[in-house]
């Protein structure tokens, strides 16, 4: 797990339960329309099911203030997919946004380590965020309109280079999971996520199954 990230602008670390709160009471409106269209949620307690839900998570900081934090939730149903997040403030959008662009490559395939395929739906009028996952590798797959407000979100996905099989069938297996519960109970802030392993198909990018190990867990 990458542990730390200097950038000009901002920081990354590990994730602290003691961030959730300032992060949460100043969320982006973006997000706080995504929260509230695709799981009818409030954005601190949405942070903080996606925090305590996660295997690893990372916040931003300028300075000794966080802004914004991400991190991969693993499916409870679903062996090896991830369900990925970010939420951020204003200011991180304002001051440090493009800080990160160069950097998050490194952070998504730290977690594709250990899952054969990462994903979570984006809210369709958030053009940014899109963009910014196909920037990052993500394939933009089916739209879904199973969310709390019956406003559409897209899926947006990402598998290991060398397990291409392996999310071939993880992405298959997500297809019909959230066909059968809808996305808004799919979506990683929703209830039914909660912390756990998850298990992969052995592959990973240097194509050695023994590299492979366990989820890392943050403290």
């Amino acid at each position: 797990m990458i542990m730390f990230y200097e950038g000009k602008v901002g920081r990354v670390r590990r994730a602290r339960a003691e961030d959730v709160e300032p992060i949460g009471w100043n969320l982006r409106q973006s997000d706080v329309a995504e929260l509230h269209d695709g799981v009818g949620s409030a954005p601190l307690p949405a942070l903080q099911r996606s925090y305590r839900a996660s295997s690893s998570a990372w916040t931003i900081a300028i300075g000794d203030e966080p802004v914004a934090m991400f991190g991969v939730a693993p499916d409870p149903d679903l062996y090896g997919f991830g369900h990925v997040w970010y939420l951020a403030t204003a200011r991180w959008d304002r001051e440090g946004r493009r800080d990160m662009l160069t950097a998050s490559k490194g952070f998504i395939d730290d977690m594709l380590v250990n899952f054969d395929l990462i994903g979570n739906f984006v809210d369709r009028r958030n053009a940014m965020s899109i963009k910014w996952l196909k920037h990052l590798g993500f394939t933009e797959g089916n739209d879904w309109i199973g969310t709390a407000s019956g406003l559409p979100f897209v899926f947006m996905f990402k598998a290991p280079p060398m397990c291409s099989a392996g999310g071939v069938g993880a992405l298959s297996a997500v297809q019909s999971v959230f066909s059968q519960r809808g996305a808004a109970e799919s979506f990683v802030l929703g209830k039914n996520l909660r912390r756990g392993r998850s298990k992969s198909c052995g592959c990973r990018r240097d194509g050695s199954p023994e590299a492979r190990k366990g989820v890392a867990t943050h403290g």
